[in-house]
C-alpha cells in the first residue's frame, strides 16, 4: 500500500516532469535495457489526466501541449551494430516510444557506445560522442 508521504512525492515527480520543455536522461546500458531506478521513475510520471488520459479505449497524450524535447544518453561497453540496434537496444527503445506516447515529439539520442574494458577504449568512446554534443544541443533550440 502506497502511504501518502509517497503518493506525495510520486505527483511532485509527475508535476516536475509536466512543467519542463527539456528533458535529458542518462543512463547506461543494463542486460539490453536500462536500470530499475529510470523504470520506477518513469512509472511515477505515466499518470492518468496529467501526462496521459483514458478516452473510452483509447488513450491520448497530454504533454502534446507545447513543444518538449528528450535527450536520451546511454552508455554500453559493447558496440552494438546498427542493424541490430532496434532489436537489441530495447532501453532506447521503450524511452523513446514512451516519451512519444506522452506526446513529446522530438527525441535525440546521444550514445556512448563500445566504453569496453580499458581506459582507452572508454575515452575513445566519450571521445565520440562528444563530438555529437553540439548537433545535439543545436537540435533542441526552441
Amino acid at each position: 500500500m502506497i502511504k501518502n508521504k509517497e503518493k506525495k512525492k510520486i505527483r511532485e515527480l509527475c508535476d516536475q516532469f509536466i512543467s519542463a520543455n527539456a528533458y535529458v536522461i542518462s543512463a547506461p546500458m543494463w542486460s539490453l535495457s536500462f536500470p530499475a531506478p529510470l523504470k520506477e521513475y518513469i512509472d511515477c510520471i505515466m499518470q492518468d489526466q496529467k501526462t496521459i488520459k483514458f478516452e473510452g479505449k483509447k488513450i491520448e497524450p497530454l504533454l502534446n501541449d507545447k513543444l518538449r524535447t528528450m535527450v536520451y544518453i546511454q552508455s554500453s561497453g559493447g558496440n552494438v551494430p546498427w542493424m541490430l540496434r532496434p532489436i537489441m537496444n530495447k532501453g532506447l527503445n521503450y524511452i523513446e516510444d514512451i516519451m512519444k506516447f506522452m506526446g513529446i515529439k522530438k527525441f535525440e539520442e546521444l550514445l556512448v557506445d563500445a566504453t569496453g574494458f580499458t581506459e582507452e577504449e572508454k575515452q575513445e568512446a566519450i571521445n565520440k560522442a562528444s563530438s555529437k554534443i553540439d548537433d545535439v544541443i543545436d537540435s533542441m533550440k526552441f
